[in-house]
Protein backbone atom coordinates (compact mmCIF):
# COMPACT_ATOMS: atom_id res chain seq x y z
CA UNK A 1 0.00 0.00 0.00
CA UNK A 2 1.10 3.56 -0.75
CA UNK A 3 1.03 4.66 2.91
CA UNK A 4 3.50 1.88 3.77
CA UNK A 5 6.18 2.87 1.22
CA UNK A 6 9.29 4.08 3.05
CA UNK A 7 11.34 7.03 1.88
CA UNK A 8 14.15 5.91 -0.41
CA UNK A 9 15.21 5.09 -3.92
CA UNK A 10 12.36 2.65 -4.68
CA UNK A 11 9.77 5.32 -3.89
CA UNK A 12 11.80 7.90 -5.82
CA UNK A 13 11.71 5.65 -8.89
CA UNK A 14 7.94 5.20 -8.66
CA UNK A 15 7.39 8.95 -8.31
CA UNK A 16 9.71 9.63 -11.25
CA UNK A 17 7.80 7.23 -13.53
CA UNK A 18 4.22 7.67 -12.39
CA UNK A 19 4.16 11.36 -11.48
CA UNK A 20 7.09 13.18 -13.06
CA UNK A 21 7.03 11.60 -16.52
CA UNK A 22 10.32 9.67 -16.49
CA UNK A 23 10.69 6.49 -18.54
CA UNK A 24 12.86 3.36 -18.31
CA UNK A 25 13.73 3.84 -14.63
CA UNK A 26 16.02 1.05 -13.43
CA UNK A 27 18.12 0.24 -10.38
CA UNK A 28 21.87 0.48 -10.50
CA UNK A 29 24.67 0.10 -7.98
CA UNK A 30 27.15 2.94 -7.83
CA UNK A 31 29.90 2.58 -5.26
CA UNK A 32 27.74 0.06 -3.42
CA UNK A 33 24.75 2.42 -3.18
CA UNK A 34 21.50 1.63 -4.98
CA UNK A 35 20.50 4.48 -7.28
CA UNK A 36 17.75 4.88 -9.86
CA UNK A 37 18.60 5.87 -13.40
CA UNK A 38 16.10 6.72 -16.11
CA UNK A 39 15.17 8.85 -19.05
CA UNK A 40 14.10 12.27 -17.80
CA UNK A 41 11.24 14.08 -19.56
CA UNK A 42 13.95 15.98 -21.45
CA UNK A 43 14.93 12.67 -23.07
CA UNK A 44 18.35 12.53 -21.42
CA UNK A 45 19.37 9.70 -19.12
CA UNK A 46 19.83 10.98 -15.58
CA UNK A 47 19.98 9.85 -11.97
CA UNK A 48 16.49 10.07 -10.48
CA UNK A 49 16.29 12.86 -7.88
CA UNK A 50 15.76 11.98 -4.22
CA UNK A 51 12.12 13.09 -4.21
CA UNK A 52 11.20 11.31 -0.97
CA UNK A 53 14.12 12.57 1.15
CA UNK A 54 14.95 16.02 -0.28
CA UNK A 55 12.29 18.68 0.33
CA UNK A 56 13.52 20.78 -2.62
CA UNK A 57 12.92 17.84 -4.97
CA UNK A 58 9.61 17.00 -3.27
CA UNK A 59 8.54 20.57 -3.94
CA UNK A 60 8.95 19.84 -7.69
CA UNK A 61 6.54 16.92 -7.21
CA UNK A 62 4.09 19.28 -5.51
CA UNK A 63 4.37 21.72 -8.41
CA UNK A 64 3.56 18.87 -10.82
CA UNK A 65 0.48 18.03 -8.73
CA UNK A 66 -0.62 21.67 -8.89
CA UNK A 67 -0.54 21.53 -12.70
CA UNK A 68 -2.22 18.10 -13.01
CA UNK A 69 -3.91 17.42 -16.36
CA UNK A 70 -7.52 18.53 -16.81
CA UNK A 71 -9.83 18.56 -15.04
CA UNK A 72 -7.00 19.26 -12.62
CA UNK A 73 -6.44 19.55 -8.88
CA UNK A 74 -8.22 22.26 -6.92
CA UNK A 75 -6.55 22.49 -3.51
CA UNK A 76 -3.10 21.36 -2.34
CA UNK A 77 -2.07 21.47 1.30
CA UNK A 78 1.01 20.30 3.23
CA UNK A 79 0.81 20.62 7.00
CA UNK A 80 2.27 19.23 10.21
CA UNK A 81 -0.27 17.47 12.42
CA UNK A 82 -0.26 15.24 15.51
CA UNK A 83 0.45 12.16 13.35
CA UNK A 84 3.35 13.71 11.41
CA UNK A 85 3.25 15.46 8.04
CA UNK A 86 0.08 15.40 5.95
CA UNK A 87 -0.08 16.19 2.24
CA UNK A 88 -3.47 16.43 0.61
CA UNK A 89 -5.14 17.62 -2.56
CA UNK A 90 -8.62 17.67 -4.07
CA UNK A 91 -8.75 16.44 -7.66
CA UNK A 92 -11.69 17.90 -9.60
CA UNK A 93 -14.76 15.72 -9.23
CA UNK A 94 -13.09 13.37 -6.70
CA UNK A 95 -12.78 13.04 -2.94
CA UNK A 96 -9.76 14.51 -1.16
CA UNK A 97 -6.51 12.54 -1.50
CA UNK A 98 -4.42 12.62 1.68
CA UNK A 99 -1.27 10.81 2.83
CA UNK A 100 0.87 10.98 5.96
CA UNK A 101 4.65 10.74 6.31
CA UNK A 102 7.40 11.19 8.87
CA UNK A 103 8.68 14.07 6.72
CA UNK A 104 6.97 16.55 4.42
CA UNK A 105 8.86 15.10 1.44
CA UNK A 106 7.61 11.58 2.16
CA UNK A 107 4.00 12.74 2.62
CA UNK A 108 4.16 14.67 -0.69
CA UNK A 109 5.47 11.66 -2.60
CA UNK A 110 2.87 9.32 -1.12
CA UNK A 111 0.08 11.80 -1.90
CA UNK A 112 1.25 12.22 -5.50
CA UNK A 113 1.23 8.44 -6.06
CA UNK A 114 -2.22 8.17 -4.47
CA UNK A 115 -3.39 10.91 -6.86
CA UNK A 116 -2.22 8.81 -9.82
CA UNK A 117 -4.28 5.88 -8.51
CA UNK A 118 -7.40 7.99 -7.88
CA UNK A 119 -7.33 9.84 -11.21
CA UNK A 120 -6.01 6.85 -13.16
CA UNK A 121 -3.52 9.03 -15.03
CA UNK A 122 0.00 10.28 -14.65
CA UNK A 123 1.42 13.73 -15.16
CA UNK A 124 1.16 15.51 -18.45
CA UNK A 125 4.95 15.23 -18.73
CA UNK A 126 4.53 11.77 -20.24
Amino acid sequence: MIWELPAGRELDGLVAEKVMGWMNVTSNLALGVAIRIGDAPSGHQRIVPCYSTDIAEAWRVLEMVRTWPPPGVRHVLVEFCSLGWNASCVPAGKARVSQLGETAALAICRMALALVVVTKKGSRAK
